[in-house]
């Protein structure tokens, strides 16, 4: 399955299990969306809010697994949440 992120929406490639259809409250998947978990910019450790825990993330991992964008990203969206 692939995914298409955009902005805060995600588009799924993949058919839906009956249970997910039904979840979803079904009977039929026409026009039902799957959402995912899509953090938002800056919230790097996926609570949806972009607080003091991703700064220190992206301190620990600056330089290994993230960037000067990553910590620019943090601050900016700094206090927001999705």
């Amino acid at each position: 399955a692939s995914l298409v992120q955009c902005a805060a929406a995600a588009v799924v490639d993949r058919l839906l299990t009956d249970e997910e259809v039904l979840s979803l409250g079904g009977p039929s998947a026409e026009g039902i969306f799957l959402s995912a978990n899509i953090p938002c910019d800056g919230d790097v450790t996926g609570d949806r809010v972009v607080d003091v825990e991703d700064l220190l993330e992206v301190i620990a991992g600056y330089g290994t697994i993230y960037t000067v964008d990553d910590l620019l990203n943090v601050l900016a969206a700094f206090g927001s949440s999705c």
